[in-house]
């Protein structure tokens, strides 16, 4: 192979667009290796109603390496990213793939269609990024071994309202390697969280996106939300299809040794939501132990 894969999220925040403006915009990738983009997401922050209906007045197209856009004209975010907007385990597939060099450009248009402003807007442009043989640090399956399905629960415990929390440790158990795979996230109960954010990083503290993804777009959850936007009305559709059915897929998977540790910060800011309290956050690393024979 004349080149390594790593698992990469490109978090895109715009400024706030007024109501029935638009904005273009270039989004500068990393100078270490180039990117290779394989799906595409968007959201909001959630509305006092916990949904995102915001989002049916979003209407965008992106361009390639040399502003060479993809669409004729903008799109409804509902029409190019699907009725869940790739959040939940649901992201948008881009095939043919679209490779830019390292410190590559690409440029969004974004309208805002809607009659208020557009505020704290994120796309997420998912895929790869392509760097020389043992640019970084990774590990791999012995010659001789049995796998079996395997996940690890765990709580982030009495996560506050307003907390962050930077490079917390998770840990593999040492009967065994596993290969991290995918991922869910998010309580099924009382009390809610809306606004979590996690940056997964490796042993190093490289981390695996520019800026913290939010877990609805990172992973999936096990319940889903009350609905999702589409159209103009909006229409609202349930959640049916994400959840445990449709993780947050994590490519290439992630080979962590017995023993070995993933870093990641977890934040959350629900000060906005009327009600928030403190709550246990519960994740779960999904993929397959490893055991060599």
């Amino acid at each position: 192979m004349t080149y390594q894969e790593r698992h990469q999220d490109y978090v895109w925040t715009l400024p706030t667009i007024p109501a029935g403006q638009q904005i273009v915009q270039p989004f500068q990738f990393d100078p270490d290796a180039p990117f290779v983009l394989r799906s595409l997401a968007a959201r909001i922050p959630y509305d006092a109603n916990g949904t995102q209906t915001a989002l049916a007045s979003v209407s965008l197209r992106w361009s390639g390496p040399v502003q060479d856009y993809r669409h004729q004209s903008v799109v409804p975010a509902g029409l190019m990213l699907g009725p869940y907007f790739g959040q939940y385990g649901n992201p948008m597939p881009v095939y043919p793939e679209v490779q830019f060099p390292a410190s590559g450009v690409t440029w969004l248009q974004v309208v805002n269609g809607g009659a208020s402003p557009l505020t704290g807007l994120q796309v997420f442009m998912r895929g790869v990024k392509r760097g020389r043989p043992g640019q970084w640090a990774t590990y791999t399956y012995p010659a001789k071994m049995r796998t079996i399905p395997f996940s690890y629960p765990f709580v982030v415990s009495s996560l506050a309202v307003t907390d962050a929390r930077t490079n917390q440790v998770f840990q593999v158990q040492s009967n065994g390697d596993f290969v991290f795979r995918a991922g869910q996230a998010g309580r099924v109960f009382a009390p809610q969280t809306y606004e979590v954010f996690l940056t997964l990083k490796d042993s190093n503290g490289y981390p695996y996106s520019n800026a913290p993804v939010h877990v609805d777009v990172l992973f999936g959850q096990s319940a889903g939300r009350a609905a999702y936007p589409v159209g103009s009305a909006p229409l609202l559709v349930p959640p049916i299809g994400p959840g445990a059915s449709a993780p947050g897929l994590i490519y290439p998977e992630i080979y962590l040794p017995q023993d070995h540790i993933l870093l990641y910060d977890i934040a959350r800011n629900d000060s906005a939501y009327g009600g928030a309290q403190a709550a246990d956050f519960p994740l779960n690393f999904m993929g397959s132990k490893v055991i060599p024979q």
